[in-house]
């Protein structure tokens, strides 16, 4: 830190505000792959539903290898992408913990550090990023990854 004792009061948030915007961008960057993986999936799942619901008398003629395989199939590729959800998550818990840490440097929690009185950020805030509070939007995605790729072995059973 030896290189930053130098800098000026104006450069050192100047330095807090690139890096909070590197922070927020890698941020968006994580939940767009999170969107992306939980689409491609899920999509992926509802047409092999569509396809085995459509060529049922042709399904039954691979019966239970086919519905053996497809379930191992299914089942790999959500695990896979729970998996990669998660790791997203846990890099999108990283980046919200190191911007509280630089929005906390720039005093936007302390209570009248900018003349009002009251912080700019509610206190609650702070919370962002903690391991126990993961995303809603990331527990919707593995949730209905599950459920959807449930259902498509359901139906491959049902129909094999």
């Amino acid at each position: 830190m030896e290189q930053f004792k130098h800098l000026n009061d104006e450069n050192k948030v100047t330095v807090l505000q690139m890096a909070h915007d590197t922070h927020r961008q890698e941020m968006m960057h994580h939940r767009e792959m999170q969107f992306r993986a939980f689409s491609w999936t899920n999509s992926l799942f509802l047409a092999v539903a569509a396809a085995l619901v459509a060529f049922g008398s042709t399904w039954t003629q691979y019966r239970q290898i086919g519905a053996l395989v497809l379930t191992i199939m299914v089942i790999a590729i959500s695990v896979s992408t729970l998996f990669f959800l998660r790791r997203n998550q846990n890099a999108l818990e990283t980046n919200a913990r190191v911007i509280i840490k630089i929005d906390t440097q720039l005093g936007l929690f302390e209570k009248g550090y900018y003349g009002s009185g009251e912080s700019i950020y509610p206190q609650r805030w702070l919370e962002w990023g903690d391991k126990r509070r993961a995303s809603i939007e990331t527990w919707f995605y593995m949730v209905t990854t599950v459920i959807v790729g449930t259902m498509v072995i359901v139906v491959a059973w049902v129909l094999g």
